[in-house]
């Protein structure tokens, strides 16, 4: 063999391998798309299987004196995830968790951080930093890396600017399925199980103590209420683009904890929207985001799991948020 046929074979080879290595990238992504569609459908189905037992859905704050479906005896935030664990097989973390008591944000509480303390009385740091497997998407790589345990799939908020159901204030006031101070039930779908975004994926914060990743982090919104979506959309994107905006980089941190850092999010804007989130503990805009290209994985009430691409028509896209807002989106 000459070296110019040598030189003719190496290339072909070259040429071949470049051909070949987005094929066999894109086919691993596609397999990973599939898994985290796969445990996306696990929650579906454990929250149908939490409801039947019930009779409704779990909330997400627990005061322990209305009756409500988790041993609560004191204020605390725990989370549509935490209270689904027994029905996506983890019974035995959720029977390790220690319900008395106060419960707060992991990270609000600075001097407990600093001591290496999770929450004010330390009763549950072990179990609640237990990582579950079901919770963390194949795609990111960040997920699961950071401060906590991770936490991928975040539970359906409405599209409004906050959980709390009062259309007396705001007339997208509380228009999710996951919602406070009220339970629902899937009696009151009345826009279909099939039509009703339940769970959703978000990637992980990065964690980053210097420069921020708008895509993955928050920045901090302390300003008063706002009334509806549209305001908490504009809100957002103006404290993004302050040369000296505060960002919150660990989204995603806790899968126990119910807020919007962690485990609720909005459909305020389209999936992967280009305006960076904001959130307090009362109001937010947290979008759905992945790493899988154009779109994210999104489980309904019926069970079913569906990619919905970024470029979905907002009015759609809102539509999925609410189980009895009068549309019906295909």
């Amino acid at each position: 063999m000459t070296l110019v046929e040598l030189l003719v074979v190496l290339g072909t080879l070259l040429v071949l391998a470049g051909m070949l290595l987005p094929a066999v990238q894109r086919a691993r992504e596609q397999a990973r798309r599939m898994r985290c569609a796969n445990r996306l459908g696990q929650l579906a189905k454990g929250l149908a299987a939490y409801h039947t037992t019930w009779g409704c859905l779990p909330g997400v704050v627990y005061d322990g004196t209305e009756g409500q479906r988790l041993p609560a005896s004191g204020y605390i935030l725990a989370s549509p995830q935490l209270a689904i664990l027994p029905y996506v097989g983890y019974e035995a973390i959720y029977n390790a968790v220690n319900f008395s008591g106060y419960w707060a944000d992991p990270l609000e509480d600075r001097f407990h951080v600093e001591q290496g303390l999770l929450y004010g009385r330390d009763i549950n740091r072990t179990v609640l930093l237990q990582q579950v497997g079901l919770y963390l998407c194949p795609s990111d790589p960040l997920a699961g890396r950071g401060i906590g345990p991770g936490n991928s799939y975040f539970a359906n908020a409405g599209y409004g600017p906050t959980l709390v159901y009062a259309p007396e204030e705001g007339s997208d006031w509380g228009n999710g399925v996951f919602r406070f101070p009220v339970v629902v039930s899937f009696r009151t779908f009345t826009d279909g199980l099939s039509h009703t975004a339940v769970f959703a994926e978000r990637v992980n914060g990065s964690g980053a103590n210097g420069t921020a990743r708008p895509f993955r982090d928050m920045t901090d919104d302390v300003g008063p209420p706002v009334s509806d979506a549209e305001a908490m959309y504009r809100r957002c994107r103006r404290l993004a683009a302050r040369p000296r905006a505060s960002w919150f980089t660990a989204v995603g941190a806790f899968w126990a904890i119910s807020a919007y850092r962690y485990t609720l999010y909005t459909h305020t804007q389209v999936p992967n929207g280009e305006v960076p989130d904001c959130a307090s503990f009362t109001q937010a805009m947290v979008t759905a985001r992945s790493l899988h290209p154009r779109g994210v994985n999104v489980a309904f009430a019926d069970g079913a799991v569906r990619f919905i691409g970024q470029d979905v028509d907002l009015w759609i896209w809102r539509a999925m948020a609410t189980p009895s807002g009068g549309e019906f989106a295909e």
